[in-house]
This record gives structure tokens, C-alpha cells and sequence, in this order.
């Protein structure tokens, strides 16, 4: 046996194998949608969670609301941390160590000629907003939690596909701000 073949033997053919394998490998452990099951929890809550709301999100545990399988929610230049709107308010009025549940849930749809008064005076405001143009639709939910800290979540939408969502309690701040989209089918 010479050289060449040798090394075909020893060093080429492992290498081979480990570039076909390797796919299959990291494609095992990757978190899907489809893949995902109901959390084991109880949700109170689940079925007065509002209607309006249901197509783009879903309440999970009563502590978080979350994106359903058809939605993808991600933070502005980011593909890897999965947002979430949570039950504990970002600036709560009193600490109280424990979890936080929500209580309280109320969404209405934002009248037409408010969407543009709300998009100059709150959303360009916040310093990730980067919307030139108002949404076409947006829905406020009013969301309150067992300590009684409230908070006003906004649904935006560019489009039936496209739109953002700001976690607003009090303030709207940057980092409470998060794209959606719609999974291609």
C-alpha cells in the first residue's frame, strides 16, 4: 500500500464521514416550533385570554404571554433570544420576591385615527422604534399582574406578516421593544 493510499485510508475518509454526519448531528438537538409541547402548568387564564389577541399570541403558565407556532417574535438584529412578555411588570410598585401570574387581561383595537397621534407622541420615541410610517393596524392590551402592577403591551402591524410589539410599564423603554413575523408556510 503506498502513500496515497494510506492516507485516503487514515485521514480522508474519517473527514468525509464527520462533513455527512456532522448536519444531521446539530439538526438533532435544534429547538423547533413543531417540536415544542404544552408547558405542564396550570392556566387559569387561558380561556379568557382575548380573542383579538389569540391569532398572534398565546398565554403559557399565566406568567408569560408567548408567540404561537404561526408567529416568530425576535428582538431587532437578533435571531437567537426569544422574546416573551412577562408577568412581573419591569418597574414593579413594591418588590415582592416570587413568582408573578397574570390576573388581568384586556385587549381592545386601536381606532384608526388614534394609530397615527399614538405613533408620533409614544412609538418614535423609543430609540429602537424604527418605523417611518404608522401601523396599519395596533392593538393595546391592558395587562395586569397579582401584585396589581399593570402594564400596556401594543401590537403593531406593518402588514398581515410584519410588525412589532412594545412592552410599555410606565415608560416605553427600548429593550421592551420586538419584531413579529409570520412563519412562511
Amino acid at each position: 500500500m503506498n502513500t496515497a493510499e494510506l492516507a485516503m485510508k487514515k485521514i480522508i475518509k474519517p473527514l468525509l464521514l464527520l462533513l455527512l454526519c456532522a448536519p444531521a448531528l446539530s439538526f438533532a438537538h435544534s429547538d423547533t416550533h413543531e417540536a415544542e409541547e404544552e408547558a405542564d402548568c396550570e392556566n387559569h387564564l387561558a380561556g379568557s385570554f382575548p380573542e383579538l389577541l389569540k391569532p398572534y399570541a398565546r398565554l403559557e403558565c399565566d406568567q408569560f404571554i408567548v408567540n404561537p407556532a404561526e408567529w416568530q417574535w425576535r428582538y431587532p438584529n437578533s435571531y437567537f433570544d426569544r422574546p416573551y412578555i412577562p408577568a412581573f411588570a419591569p418597574k414593579p410598585k413594591k418588590l415582592v420576591a416570587g413568582m408573578r401570574v397574570f390576573k388581568q387581561l384586556a385587549a381592545e383595537e386601536v381606532a384608526a385615527a388614534q394609530i397615527a397621534d399614538l405613533h408620533e407622541t409614544k412609538f418614535t420615541k423609543i430609540r429602537t422604534y424604527k418605523q417611518a410610517q404608522p401601523p396599519q393596524r395596533l392593538i393595546h392590551l391592558k395587562a395586569t399582574n397579582d401584585l396589581g402592577d399593570s402594564m400596556d403591551v401594543w401590537f403593531g402591524f406593518l402588514n398581515d406578516d410584519n410588525g412589532w410589539v412594545s412592552i410599555c410599564s410606565p415608560v416605553c423603554a427600548p429593550e421592551y421593544l420586538f419584531l413579529v413575523e409570520r412563519l412562511k408556510q
